[in-house]
């Protein structure tokens, strides 16, 4: 029995058709994206704190290199975090640090956040998509798993996180991803990479010459003596980075 040339056309224009949709993606991922650097995740019990929102709003605005901030508190109930995820909002408005809010789609658009990170148990990015809009940033979760990550950019995530690069003190349990699946990461999408768990200003260079965008940092700032010195330092590392190295390649 022969093949229906009707179906047989079609294929070859999906086969066409299929990498330009992937280049627009990933031209709308950039477009939605600001500069690479750091990227601020707030602790566990921030929302509770009474100085949480003036210790946010001090650490953003003390340095240039935080250029994402999430959202991101697994002691809170749905309460205490729409009402701090609102004040939060306002806070990045005016220091324009896009909010992306972790796992909860609903709450990232009841605060009008500018996106949400999801995990592996989390709503799909592409359902994420619908709810929240073209122009919301949408990442994901991808581990130590390339199979994954393929998954998540055909889903339309905007960026593919990667980690536990290191020993993580949120999550100590967490599994580790080499270097070298970030740096085939780097080769085989060009979305931009998200590198999380155990980051420091001591280890963060392998990781950015491996491929990594922004590095996801949480007690490297949050339990520092002086945050404000810290930032400075990764403020220096990513200034002196991206002068050798060039920004997100297109």
């Amino acid at each position: 029995m022969g093949l229906n040339p009707a179906l047989c056309l079609h294929a070859k224009i999906n086969a066409l058709i299929k990498p330009l949709c992937n280049l627009n993606m990933f031209a709308q991922s950039l477009s939605k994206l600001s500069k690479p650097g750091l990227y601020l995740l707030t602790p566990n019990g921030i929302s509770d704190d009474p100085r949480g929102l003036d210790k946010i709003h001090s650490l953003l605005t003390a340095s240039d290199c935080v250029t994402l901030l999430q959202y991101r508190d697994k002691l809170a109930n749905h309460k205490t975090k729409f009402n701090f995820a609102s004040k939060l909002q306002a806070i990045c408005k005016t220091t324009n640090v896009p909010l992306v809010i972790n796992d909860d789609v609903q709450l990232a658009l009841r605060v009008k956040a500018a996106g949400v990170h999801l995990g592996k148990n989390d709503m799909p990015p592409e359902q994420a998509r619908d709810i929240l809009g073209r122009q919301a940033i949408i990442g994901a979760s991808c581990y130590q798993q390339l199979e994954r990550a393929e998954q998540a950019v055909m889903a339309g995530a905007d960026y593919l996180a990667f980690g536990s690069m290191f020993a993580s003190k949120t999550k100590p349990t967490a599994t580790r991803c080499s270097l070298s699946v970030l740096q085939q990461a780097k080769a085989k999408f060009r979305q931009p990479l998200v590198a999380i768990g155990g980051l420091t200003t001591e280890n963060i260079n392998p990781v950015l010459s491996a491929g990594a965008d922004w590095a996801a940092v949480i007690s490297d700032v949050f339990t520092a003596e002086n945050s404000a010195l810290v930032l400075n330092k990764y403020q220096d590392i990513f200034t002196t980075f991206n002068i050798g190295h060039g920004s997100i390649s297109t």
